[in-house]
């Protein structure tokens, strides 16, 4: 965490995380996360790293936009802080109020886009859903990545937000490789487990 940092936003969908562990495994992924919040550099079994592999993406994310907003209060308190209004300013015509509002909606909407972003394991139900050989594990990089790019798709060069995760999966998914029919790996079979644990033996021997 950044230095004098003393909280964090704990999301509500986490709990799909701790929901399918059982209450040890569940203590050490808990523990696991406050070690980390508190720079102790944790390290842990396979599974405790794989469940935490999305919130430390989510952790990083808030962390970066609290940073930013630090650099932006450290910029303003060097200027004087915020500029105080002016008669000019107060007597702006309509349209530029108007379009001052349309940019605060924006900025919310950013936000309420945020909070729809799925766990790994909705993500991967819902690949699976649309092509039943794609490769578990694309599907879970992928969702990695998207992550890291703060729910972003790169194209072109351009990120771009993703404002519907399913349509943006579904015009994907079709790049993504096929499950190779192999024998499976320990780490395939870890993530099966978890699966059962969720959504039953059907959705678990799908993958």
């Amino acid at each position: 965490m950044a230095t004098g940092k003393k909280k964090i936003v704990v999301y509500a969908d986490w709990i799909n995380n701790f929901e399918s562990l059982n209450d040890d495994e569940a203590g050490r992924l808990i523990k696991h996360f406050f070690r980390y919040v508190n720079d102790l550099n944790p390290q842990s079994d396979r599974l405790t790293e794989l469940m935490f592999v999305p919130i430390k993406a989510t952790l990083k994310r808030d962390l970066k936009k609290y940073e930013e907003i630090c650099a932006q209060n450290s910029t303003n308190g060097s200027k004087g802080g915020r500029p105080k209004k002016t008669e000019q300013n107060q007597n702006k015509p309509n349209g530029l109020n108007k379009n001052r509002n349309k940019a605060k909606k924006a900025d919310s909407d950013s936000d309420s886009d945020i909070k729809t972003i799925p766990s790994v394991d909705e993500f991967v139900a819902y690949g699976l859903s649309l092509v039943e050989d794609v490769s578990v594990d694309a599907l879970r990089l992928k969702h990695q990545s998207w992550l890291v790019n703060d729910w972003c798709t790169n194209k072109d060069g351009k990120q771009r937000k993703i404002k519907n995760w399913k349509s943006t999966l579904t015009n994907t998914i079709t790049y993504l490789p096929k499950q190779a029919k192999q024998e499976k790996t320990a780490e395939q079979e870890l993530y099966e487990n978890v699966m059962k644990k969720l959504h039953g033996n059907d959705t678990a021997t799908r993958t």
